[in-house]
């Protein structure tokens, strides 16, 4: 956020720092993602957030399925994905189903 807050969003000097600053975590993602699909899946399922998937699924000619892989709404046991304090506020951020259901 502090490189698109000083130097703009997707300006020249945004790209110029992001790409020295995030370069070896992408080569890496994209190596580790390769690596662990060495071994010929039939279907690749990807969290939407893990870019690598559809361009590994392209070069194996399988198919892709993108999917959630955690819960996206809160439900009595698991708070939301992007609510979470430090602190347990309880039933305020979490969702209690019917007991009828």
């Amino acid at each position: 956020m502090e490189l698109c807050v000083d130097n703009g969003m997707f300006s020249p000097s945004f790209l110029k720092k992001a790409w020295s600053k995030f370069r070896g975590f992408v080569t890496n993602l994209l190596q580790e993602s390769w690596n662990s699909c060495s071994n010929s899946p039939d279907l690749l399922i990807q969290n939407p957030s893990a870019f690598a998937g559809v361009h590994i699924a392209e070069r194996l000619g399988i198919p892709i399925i993108q999917a959630f892989t955690m819960p996206w709404t809160q439900t009595s046991d698991v708070p939301h994905p992007f609510v979470i304090p430090s602190f347990s506020l309880g039933s305020f951020v979490r969702y209690q189903l019917p007991s009828h259901i």
